[in-house]
């Protein structure tokens, strides 16, 4: 079906992505040791995601 073409291509394309920068952030704070080490960052991720799409 279309959504699922689009939930693909929004996965690939949009999300994805910024994920995964998001996870190298998540690690270099890790490393200075400014958050803790067991920090879920995708975790993190998806609450922050949800809270922005609720918003709108």
């Amino acid at each position: 079906s279309s959504n699922s073409q689009f939930a693909q291509v929004y996965w690939t394309k949009y999300l994805q992505p910024r994920r995964e920068a998001f996870a190298i952030v998540i690690e270099r704070a890790k490393a200075r040791n400014e958050i803790k080490a067991d920090l879920d960052a995708g975790l993190v991720f998806d609450m922050m995601s949800g809270i922005m799409l609720y918003a709108l």
